[in-house]
């Protein structure tokens, strides 16, 4: 079964990306090297966003400054129930202050 290296999804087969994180889907999460020095691969909830708009703005954001990022949202649950939707940009842990500057920055004219 494929699995997201970034985020640990798994997906049906056929499947041959992370909706999520946009990146390759491995047939196997032992191919991914565990190496505790490398734990800016761990992603972490960085921000929540009132809309979907502004959480792509964010991603974008960081992609232009080199930062991973992806949102994950529970649309899907708050729509069904006419609960509040919760999106939240989800960024590497060892970059979550840079992180942080980049967004302020961004949002900052607005």
């Amino acid at each position: 079964m494929p699995v997201c290296p970034t985020c640990h999804a798994e997906y049906m087969d056929g499947r041959v990306e992370c909706v999520d994180c946009g990146v390759a889907l491995i047939d196997d999460l032992s191919e991914i090297d565990d190496d505790p020095e490398e734990a800016d691969g761990h992603f972490v909830p960085f921000r929540t966003y009132p809309s979907r708009v502004f959480a792509e703005m964010i991603v974008e954001a960081l992609a232009h400054q080199g930062i991973p990022a992806m949102v994950k949202t529970d649309e899907l649950f708050g729509s069904a129930t006419g609960a509040a939707t919760k999106i939240v940009v989800w960024v590497p842990d060892a970059q979550k202050e840079e992180a942080a500057n980049v967004a302020d920055g961004t949002l900052d004219p607005l």
